[in-house]
């Protein structure tokens, strides 16, 4: 298997490119310096300077600069955007037109040809609009694109960020799409990131930077009503008073009755009990099994200043098979890891943990099937009230027509799939505040000037939208808890209720009678949110540390919280780690080759 892979990797490295420079191409782009200023509103003015030698007579160049776009991560997650591009000049004879979702730039005289040298300068404004991960923001772009059909030699680049940014949160992978090959030369100074790759890009192959930022980073006259006009005020509302009756009987969870615990429920880890309570599993979900295992006694933390060491104790002996692959892929490279041997690495194991806590057959178990024939009845409502706001609006302002309203049909179609997957009050509320935007955005792009010509309708759509919207919500509402997973939720609440509120002397009994009650506790309350309240419940109660603990300091309970709370469990599912020259073997930055916006690629003509 060794000999074959080592084949592989020849092949890759030596043999194909060998043969990609033995092609004749009509052309070859001998330099390409890219040149990338990010502004505060997420929009980047680009400057290419592109050296070609045509080695056979041709017309130019043209650039294919995309206009929507996949965007790939390496933990799986993915994301689209639609994008505008203004301000291009070009420093040639040039047309402007759209084919395939990309905006071509078509470069050269039909009435001249070229051989030899040449070189161009193209400038344009590439506007990604809002950013639509949630919890932080995103430069993930394509500096070159995987379809140019030539070579790229003499590769170099500048970004210029328009605030300041974490280093180690910045990575770039070179190669064919999906690649995370780093082999790039870069340095940082301030705010501007320059780079350089050393070596040349064959056809289909591109360069990508990705670098994750803190969330926030980009920061009339009345007239008379026709029977029409008042339909699309009146059946909007009754739509939203049959879709509550529909969440009423089919969605609406049974009374949740909270019952005294001291325990979590029996036979349930810390992840399992965040699965229970919030109806998805997350990434704190699966960090708290750090303290849970440590707790059962298969390893051992050491607090370093600012970092940690893990040891593992014992193989794992159990029947949970997360927590068998937590403790396996955790110590895979040995019986003690730090924190630099889990950056960029243990994510992958977190993420297979959230997906595999979240899979269907577990929802099954705390959820009733949402009903088919309820929510087609609200998206068929949903679909009718656009037609009722928009259709005289649009019809009236486009001389008949309404093909906008397509764009309306598949919103409902896209939102109302999402909406029925959702498994929570936040996720549902998530998915309305988010549909909401993006119908305010869709309102002002298609509807707004038919509006602001005809503002007589403008009070119609307005009440519409908010009807389609609400009637969204509860949609998303309609997953309803079964039996179980109503019971569970009360003895998880009850727990959770105690957790807040215990006296000191029900605690000091807990404590007398069973010593380790504290640390038997701590990862269940760090999954429901309230380890401060909890740690701050025993700063007056006498406890030992656990003895799968050792710190660098004189045991305090209030610092072992933060330290459990921050730097281990950013240390296991951190996704970005860098070296001072820029190289580290591997996509730093969370993404891969050709995954980010932009890019596209071009060819000759």
């Amino acid at each position: 298997m060794k000999k074959l892979f080592n084949i592989i990797i020849f092949l890759i490295v030596v043999i194909i490119p060998f043969n990609a420079k033995a092609i004749n191409y009509p052309y070859e782009i001998t330099s390409y310096n890219v040149d990338i200023n990010v502004n505060k509103n997420n929009i980047l003015d680009i400057t290419e300077k592109i050296g070609v030698h045509f080695n056979e007579e041709r017309h130019g160049i043209y650039r294919t600069l995309p206009l929507k776009n996949k965007v790939e991560r390496v933990d799986g997650s993915t994301s689209y955007n639609r994008v505008k591009i203004n301000n291009i000049s070009v420093d040639d004879e040039y047309e402007i037109y759209r084919e395939n979702n990309n905006k071509v730039i078509k470069i050269g005289s039909k009435n001249k040809t070229l051989t030899g040298n040449k070189d161009y300068t193209i400038k344009y404004s590439y506007n990604l609009g809002k950013d639509p991960s949630k919890d932080y923001d995103e430069l993930y772009f394509n500096i070159i694109g995987s379809n140019w059909d030539t070579t790229i030699s003499k590769i170099t680049f500048k970004i210029t960020m328009p605030d300041k940014f974490d280093a180690s949160k910045l990575g770039f992978a070179s190669g064919v799409v999906s690649s995370t090959l780093n082999d790039i030369d870069y340095s940082i100074d301030g705010n501007v990131i320059t780079g350089s790759l050393d070596r040349t890009l064959n056809p289909g192959e591109a360069l990508t930077v990705r670098l994750e930022l803190d969330e926030g980073y980009f920061i009339n006259a009345s007239d008379n009503y026709d029977l029409f006009m008042i339909l699309g005020f009146v059946l909007p509302i009754l739509f939203v008073i049959i879709s509550y009756l529909l969440w009423n009987k089919y969605g609406k969870d049974d009374k949740v009755v909270e019952t005294v615990e001291f325990y979590p429920p029996e036979g349930l880890n810390s992840a399992l009990v965040s699965f229970m309570y919030d109806g998805r599993a997350s990434r704190k979900s699966v960090v708290s099994l750090l303290i849970y295992l440590a707790n059962k006694g298969y390893l051992k933390i050491i607090e370093k200043d600012h970092s940690f060491e893990l040891v593992k104790l014992k193989d794992y002996d159990g029947n949970d098979e997360y927590e068998k692959l937590f403790l396996d892929k955790l110590f895979k490279t040995g019986d003690t890891v730090t924190k630099t041997d889990l950056q960029d690495k243990f994510y992958i194991t977190v993420g297979k943990i959230i997906n595999g806590l979240n899979k269907k057959s577990n929802i099954d178990k705390i959820f009733e099937h949402v009903p088919v024939l309820p929510s087609i009845i609200m998206m068929i409502m949903m679909l009718v009230t656009i037609v009722l706001v928009s259709y005289r609006p649009l019809a009236e302002y486009n001389d008949g027509d309404i093909s906008s309203i397509i764009v309306g049909f598949i919103y409902i179609a896209v939102v109302s799939a999402i909406a029925r997957c959702s498994t929570n009050k936040k996720g549902a509320i998530s998915i309305f505040s988010i549909s909401s935007v993006i119908w305010v955005i869709i309102s002002m792009l298609l509807i707004a000037p038919a509006l602001s010509e005809s503002p007589i309708y403008a009070p119609i759509y307005v009440v519409g939208s908010i009807c389609m919207l609400v009637i969204l919500l509860l949609l998303g509402l309609m997953q309803k808890r079964n039996r179980y997973g109503t019971e569970i939720l009360g003895k998880i609440s009850g727990f959770k209720n105690f957790l807040k509120t215990a006296e000191k002397s029900r605690l000091e009994m807990m404590v007398n009678s069973n010593p380790s009650y504290f640390y038997d506790i701590l990862p269940y309350a760090y999954v429901l949110g309230v380890s401060d309240k909890w740690i701050k419940q025993f700063e007056d109660i006498a406890i030992e540390p656990p003895d799968w603990y050792d710190g660098y300091t004189v045991f305090d309970i209030n610092n072992f919280g933060l330290f459990i709370d921050s730097t281990l469990s950013n240390g296991i599912t951190t996704v970005s780690a860098s070296t001072s020259d820029g190289f580290s073997g591997g996509f730093s930055g969370g993404g891969f080759s050709g995954g980010g916006s932009g890019g596209g690629g071009g060819g000759s003509w």
